[in-house]
């Protein structure tokens, strides 16, 4: 839904900036365990560089940036806003080769995360 606003001043302005603008991404989604089925947007750069456990659904202590990668909502270097969900954990986590990163397979973890959309930045 389409919403307008009626801004009285700077103040308001910068209040609808500051809720709407994209958070940076944390490391990893370790801290929004147990906010399950609930999506956040963050802004990442896409990396390399960082542990990865799973495929589609990743182990909230997965680098953000690197499963961005594998996952191919990114590519490395490149600076995006991703949503993602937040989601139970799982009872295991598959490897594979996506994209030029491997990722760990892991068995049984408590908080999982998925990404669900990304628009390139800028």
């Amino acid at each position: 839904m389409l919403r307008s606003y009626c801004l009285k001043n700077e103040k308001d302005l910068l209040l609808i900036l500051a809720i709407t603008a994209p958070m940076a991404a944390p490391t990893n989604l370790v801290g929004y365990r147990g906010n399950n089925y609930q999506n956040y947007t963050f802004t990442l750069t896409g990396s390399t560089t960082g542990s990865l456990w799973g495929t589609t659904i990743y182990s909230d202590d997965s680098h953000i940036a690197v499963a961005a990668v594998h996952a191919g909502f990114v590519t490395v270097g490149q600076t995006s806003i991703v949503t993602v969900i937040i989601l139970p954990g799982q009872s295991s986590y598959a490897s594979t080769t996506q994209h030029g990163i491997t990722s760990s397979s892991y068995g049984s973890w408590s908080g999982s995360y998925s990404f669900l959309s990304a628009v390139a930045a800028g």
